[in-house]
């Protein structure tokens, strides 16, 4: 079996935090709300959205949703805070709701933002997950995080280590551990060999591209997201191809092409 599907950009984010950046203040701890019905929850989640409660509403959000991000509610909460001084949301209703499993069901909610005087409408999936404690509400219908060793990187040299598989309704989003110690700059893909995230599982083969080259700087302790729809089975093996070393010009070195295995079984 042979998938392709985009690649998520961007090599150098910060996944949820690059949209905000967190001082050195101390952290104050977010309790989680956990509700009795999947519709209460939906309901509770509209009206915290609508009315820009984000104190409440990073309360909602399910473990497996915190867990994906890689970092706690209290910075989940200046996120969103951050989010809403740039989008305002204008309205909130539910599309529809299904069982996706018996722990698990899959919610559709249009909204309404309004960013720059333009107001936008899209439908948002959902997953609504019962914990021990009640129900939460886990943004991007990511229903599973699984998580890997992250080994120590190689000392001097370019190291790609595979973090998470972060599952989804529909396939998923892999994070990928970038840490540059090398003294050189690196090219991801090149006009003529675009880079690709090679995954190998028990079901078969999934290819992903990167859109672009991506330049990564000297001493990067970082991540990239690569999200494949049909993504499915027990990883055995990711490749990250056609990686370049580049010259004191910043100009790709063409016999420097390399693959970087990111996570071997």
């Amino acid at each position: 079996m042979f998938k392709s599907k985009r690649f998520l950009k961007i090599l150098l984010v910060a996944g949820i935090a690059s949209s905000v950046l967190v001082g050195c203040v101390a952290k104050t701890e977010v309790e989680p709300l956990r509700l009795g019905t999947p519709e209460e929850l939906v309901d509770t989640f509209i009206k915290d959205n609508q009315e820009d409660n984000v104190s409440e509403l990073a309360k909602l959000y399910a473990d497996v949703y915190v867990d994906s991000t890689g970092y706690d509610l209290a910075t989940i909460e200046k996120i969103l805070e951050k989010s809403r001084k740039e989008s305002k949301i204008i309205s909130s209703e539910l599309v529809s709701m299904e069982d996706y499993s018996d722990t698990i069901k899959r919610a559709t909610i249009k909204i309404t933002s309004k960013a720059n005087d333009e107001e936008t409408t899209n439908n948002y999936d959902y997953a609504l997950i019962k914990e021990e404690e009640g129900w939460a509400i886990s943004p991007d219908g990511i229903i599973a995080c699984e998580n890997y060793d992250i080994p120590m990187y190689n000392k001097g040299e370019l190291t790609l280590n595979l973090a998470k598989n972060i599952k989804l309704f529909e396939g998923g989003i892999l994070r990928v551990k970038v840490y540059n110690d090398s003294k050189n700059q690196f090219m991801f893909g090149s006009e003529n060999n675009k880079c690709e995230i090679i995954v190998e599982t028990s079901t078969g083969k999934y290819v992903t591209t990167m859109d672009e080259p991506t330049k990564l700087d000297k001493k990067v302790n970082s991540y990239f997201l690569a999200r494949i729809t049909e993504l499915d089975g027990e990883i055995n093996k990711v490749t990250v191809t056609n990686v370049y070393d580049l010259d004191k010009d910043g100009n790709v070195i063409e016999d420097s092409k390399k693959d970087v295995v990111a996570y071997q079984k």
